[in-house]
């Protein structure tokens, strides 16, 4: 099963079916039940954005060890709640979050992209969590030494690039 590209991509049938075959995370989204503790959080985002992006999908519980779209209450601040736990350095860009409506109960499934980051690489700003982290299809493993020199390297000439254009 392919994971959308963006967030249009996404409804309750692909939710849905990556449930039933317990595609809870790949390198490209992760499924949780509510809003993760910040510290959670910022890992994760750090690792989508260090690596080729991904998505939250938001409303995703594990009942008896399989996952179902129950769906959140709607919220009309969960944007301000997830940027509000979110520290990273440098900042790390999200999408609005997209709803998608459950058909048994008045709930909401939310995606929240975290797009490949041009300011690459990331990493938690509390002193004590400063690991970088990237997205594999096993979850997030810290960087290699090798790829976060390689990270700066490219964020360097990324910069000069946009000098020499202006």
């Amino acid at each position: 099963m392919t994971i959308p590209s963006n967030l249009g991509g996404w409804n309750l049938n692909l939710v849905t079916e990556l449930c039933q075959l317990g595609q809870i995370e790949t390198d490209r989204h992760d499924f949780k039940f509510g809003l993760p503790d910040a510290d959670t959080l910022t890992k994760l985002c750090c690792a989508f954005a260090n690596s080729r992006g991904g998505f939250f999908v938001l409303g995703v519980k594990q009942l008896k060890g399989h996952f179902l779209p129950k769906g959140l209450d709607p919220d009309p601040d969960i944007a301000n709640k997830f940027g509000s736990k979110l520290k990273a350095t440098p900042t790390i860009s999200f999408s609005v979050p997209y709803p998608i409506p459950v058909i048994s109960a008045p709930k909401l499934i939310y995606v929240i992209e975290i797009p490949r980051s041009p300011d690459r690489p990331h990493f938690a700003s509390d002193r004590d969590k400063r690991v970088f982290w990237k997205r594999t299809n096993s979850g997030c493993e810290q960087m290699t030494l090798e790829e976060i020199r390689a990270e700066f390297i490219n964020y360097e000439e990324r910069r000069e690039k946009i000098k020499s254009c202006s």
